[in-house]
Formats: structure tokens, C-alpha cells, sequence
């Protein structure tokens, strides 16, 4: 699950941007004892610290891999644009690489150059693909989690560079039949940690990756009541101790693990639904208030529903139901917008489209349903992330014709945008996963149903338009 918060990293790369619009000259070296010479962005971050911008995170260090608050970058673009009286400005300019400064993060389809989709095949040893997740790492490389279904096993790749070119395959855990339903996040400290069900003995797993490329880890069951443990989703909670929602199959529920540790050696699960049948397709994700917020399907009334947790660990909450029209809410995927307000991609099953529902507020008490792609039988295995410009964008398959399909937004709520085709190939576009990389651009996972392999897709490097 994408966060609305974005790591130290990104910001450096927004902020860059207008100091590369506008250079100040010759720039100071930090000097942060975690941001060595030979880090990527070793030139990027000086420029911040020698403007004025950052002073670090306390302690002499950066704190690189670190996730910005939405004060925090309040504090950042202050400084940067002087947007409080009596501050003076790093960069005070109206235009920006000859755009106005109002439309510079605008035109999301412009900036996306489709059209220069790179589609990669990381493993394609046995029927490998299934179940895909994918999360952007500390160093800016993609982490995918995914199942084998020739061995039964969890798989995960960890890409070498961002786009994804190169990489080392990884099998955490090859013990019964496992791997279905996997969901992956980056821990608080660099390292993944992923859920997924094991299907021999009904339970809900979780791997903690020991290093950032996953060589080792351990194995934990945080739930083994009944049979639990599908449609997995996982986020990291403002503790760094993971959060797991997942549908208990046994009694028809909604479930929620909340680990006690970044390892997940001990916690509490919860039930946060437990009105009909419902629990399947869950997305979880942390809101600004620290507080997780799942989106889920209501297969007794065909509903979506949403649970607002009121704390981190999700002890009390609210549930809602977004939208009831039709067989709604399967596919189900969330994600926080800039503005702090959950926005839900998601399937209509009666009329075949992709949806997406834009909450007006934090817990959703309210908001407005979109259709955004209605042409041919659509909207199944979605996923939504947030880009750089605040703007969500979508990935999804189009069952009609086979292939991978994406929907970026051209405003917050979704009211308009444009879809495009981004692979084509055979019977793709299943079980698509989507992060935002280091660049800006949207990365996917996927599976390639016609070879039964692992693909992944990214966008070129420069269709952000920042300019250089």
C-alpha cells in the first residue's frame, strides 16, 4: 500500500527541483554522518542544507530513508518559498523551467510518456507472478513479493537499480503451501516485511526481512485461529510495527493484526467488521492521524466498505460504506492523498468499470464516487497510489482485451484524467501492484498470464518534465 507520506529522498527530489530552476551558486558540502559521498543523492541533499531548507533530522545526521510529515514539509517549502510573512526566500520565482509556478505540477498525462514504457520480466522460472506487491525501498529500488505457483512458495525480487533492469530472486518461505495474497512494505528500518496466507493450515503469515534485499529473515504466524489469513494488506504504522488487515474465512470477517514490534514477534488481532460476509479485498493504509484505515468488500449487500480505525492499534472505529450502488467494492485498493483524505480504486461488477471513490474527509463520513474507465469489462485487480503531484494514479486490467491499464487523475479527486494501455502482450495485467519510484514515476508489478511469469513496468526516468 502506497503512503501519503513521502520519504526524506522524494522531497529532496521536489524541493530540487525548483533549485535547479534556479541555482544559488556554488553550494557548501553537508555534513551529515548518514548521508556519505557516496550516496546518490550526496549532491542533491547538500544543495538543501547549504540553502537553508533542512538542518537534518538532530544528532549530526539526515535521516535519509526517514518519512516526511505533511508539518514537516510545510516547514521545508516555507523555507524554500517564503510563504510566511517576514520570511525570506531560497527561490522566490514565479516560473519554473518556463512554466508558471501554478501549472508546474500540473498536466499528470503530460509528464507520463506512456509511450516510453519499459516492461521487464524479472522471473520467469516456473509459474512465478501471481499475488504481486510492490514497495520502493530505502535506496530507491523496487521490492516485489509474489507467489510461485509451480513450488508453492513466497518469492520475493529485489531489484538492483530503479528501473528494475537487474535484480536477485529470493525464496523467504517454502514451508506448505504459501505465498497467496502477499503484501509488502518497507519497515522503519529499510528492511521489507511482508504478509501473505498460508493455504495448507489457514493462517495468516508474515515474513520480517533481516537486510533491505531479503538474504535472510524470519518466519512469524501472527494469526492461526480458524481460517485466516487472505486478502492480506500490509502498511507501517507511525511506530514502525506493522499493521495487517485480512479476512477471517471461518466466521466471514474483517481482521485486523496489529504487531507489538517491527518484527512481529508478538501483537493483537483484532475484528474490526464483523457485520455478514465481509473482509475480502482489503487495503490498508496509515492515515495522517497515525490511524489505519481499511477498505474492504461487502459480499453479503455487494458493497464497499471502509473502517476508519480511532487509534494505531485499531481497538475502536468507525465502518462505512462509501458505495452501495450496484455489485460494487471488489478489488478494493487505498491510498492517502496529499490532502489527507483517503482516496479508494475499486471495481463496479455490475456495469464492468473501474471506480474510484473520493473521501471529503479523514474517517470518510462522506464523498463522491467516480466512474473512470467504462469501456469494455474493466476495473478488476486495481491498485492506487499517490504521485508527485498529489494526484492519484491507478493501475488496473481490462478484462476485455487482456491487458495492463493505468488511469492517471488529473486532480486530487479524481474528476478527470486519462487511461492509457501500457502492455498489450499476451494475457497480462493481472494482480497489478503500483508504487511511486525515487523519480516520481509510477512502477507496476504484474503477471503475465500467458508465459506465467513476473513482469514489471517503469516509466522512463525523465517523464516527471523536472527539468534538469
Amino acid at each position: 500500500m502506497p503512503d501519503a507520506r513521502r520519504s526524506r529522498l522524494l522531497a529532496v527530489l521536489v524541493l530540487v527541483v525548483a533549485l535547479a530552476a534556479f541555482p544559488l551558486g556554488t553550494l557548501a558540502s553537508h555534513d551529515f554522518a548518514d548521508v556519505p559521498d557516496s550516496n546518490v543523492f550526496h549532491a542533491d541533499i547538500s544543495a538543501l542544507a547549504a540553502s537553508g531548507v533542512t538542518t537534518g533530522c538532530g544528532g549530526g545526521n539526515y535521516c535519509p530513508s526517514a518519512f516526511v510529515t505533511r508539518e514537516q514539509m510545510a516547514a521545508f517549502m516555507n523555507r524554500l518559498g517564503a510563504l510566511a510573512p517576514g520570511k525570506v526566500p531560497v527561490v522566490n520565482a514565479d516560473r519554473l523551467d518556463g512554466l508558471d509556478s501554478s501549472a508546474f505540477l500540473q498536466g499528470t498525462l503530460e509528464r507520463y510518456k506512456f509511450s516510453e514504457v519499459v516492461a521487464r520480466t524479472p522471473d520467469s522460472t516456473d509459474s512465478v507472478g501471481e499475488y504481486t506487491s510492490i514497495a520502493i525501498g530505502a535506496d530507491g529500488n523496487p521490492v516485489i513479493s509474489y507467489s510461485d505457483g509451480t513450488n508453492l512458495d513466497l518469492k520475493l525480487f529485489a531489484c538492483a537499480v530503479p528501473s528494475c533492469a537487474s535484480g536477485v530472486v529470493r525464496t523467504p518461505d517454502s514451508t506448505n503451501d504459501i505465498g497467496w495474497y502477499t503484501s509488502i512494505a518497507i519497515g522503519a528500518d529499510g528492511n521489507p516485511v511482508i504478509s501473505y496466507s498460508d493455504v495448507t493450515n489457514g493462517d495468516l503469515k508474515l515474513f520480517a526481512c533481516a537486510v533491505p534485499s531479503c538474504a535472510s529473515g524470519v518466519v512469524r504466524t501472527p494469526d492461526s485461529t480458524d481460517n485466516v489469513g487472505e486478502y492480506t494488506s500490509i502498511a507501517i504504522g507511525a511506530d514502525g510495527n506493522p499493521v495487517i488487515s485480512y479476512s477471517d474465512v471461518t466466521n466471514g470477517d474483517l481482521k485486523l493484526f496489529a504487531c507489538a514490534n517491527p518484527t512481529c514477534s508478538s501483537g493483537t488481532a483484532r475484528t474490526p467488521d464483523s457485520t455478514g460476509s465481509v473482509g475480502e479485498y482489503t487495503s490498508i493504509v496509515i492515515g495522517d492521524d497515525n490511524n489505519p484505515v481499511i477498505s474492504y468488500y461487502d459480499g453479503t449487500n455487494a458493497d464497499l466498505k471502509l473502517f476508519a480505525c480511532a487509534n494505531p492499534t485499531c481497538s475502536s472505529g468507525t465502518a462505512r460504506t462509501p458505495d452501495s450502488t450496484g455489485t460494487v467494492g471488489r478489488y478494493s485498493s487505498i491510498a492517502i492523498g496529499d490532502d489527507g483524505r483517503p482516496v479508494i480504486s475499486y471495481q463496479d461488477g455490475t456495469n464492468g468499470d473501474l471506480k474510484a471513490y473520493a473521501c471529503a474527509n479523514p474517517t470518510c463520513s462522506s464523498g463522491t464516487a467516480r466512474t473512470l474507465d467504462s469501456t469494455g469489462l474493466l476495473g478488476s485487480h486495481t491498485s492506487i497510489a499517490i504521485g508527485i503531484d498529489g494526484n492519484p494514479v491507478i493501475s488496473y486490467r481490462d478484462g476485455t482485451i487482456d491487458d495492463l491499464k493505468v488511469y492517471a487523475c488529473a486532480d486530487p479527486t479524481c474528476a478527470a484524467g486519462t487511461t492509457r494501455t501500457l502492455d498489450s502482450t499476451g494475457n497480462v495485467g493481472v494482480y497489478t501492484s503500483i508504487a511511486i519510484g525515487i523519480d516520481g514515476n509510477p512502477v507496476i508489478s504484474y503477471y503475465d498470464f500467458t508465459n506465467l511469469d513476473l513482469k514489471v513496468l517503469v516509466l522512463p526516468s525523465d517523464s516527471v518534465g523536472v527539468p534538469g
